[in-house]
């Protein structure tokens, strides 16, 4: 092997790297962009389940409500749930 060819074996495999990390570079910028995209598109769906999620957490009842209104109600496990008592003014 003479050393030109030496040289030119070693001269495509670096040429060669550098390809690759270009390819892989572009690609990356390619997914990132394509991801940022989808996150805007589903930007307002995680506020608006953000939002219900918020809501659940308590739940203030008075307590003239008739129980049989309450009889088939289902709540999550982590709601707290508040009776409130309404004070009439007579």
């Amino acid at each position: 092997m003479s050393a030109t060819t030496l040289f030119y074996l070693l001269l495509f495999l670096v040429l060669g790297i550098w390809a690759v990390a270009v390819i892989g570079f572009w690609y990356g910028q390619k997914l990132l962009a394509r991801q940022k995209t989808l996150i805007n598109r589903l930007m307002p769906y995680l506020e608006q389940i953000q939002k219900e999620r918020e809501t659940i957490h308590s739940l203030s009842i008075p307590d003239t409500t008739p129980l049989s209104k309450l009889q088939d109600v289902t709540l999550p496990d982590n709601v707290h749930v508040d009776f409130q008592h309404q004070h009439s003014l007579e």
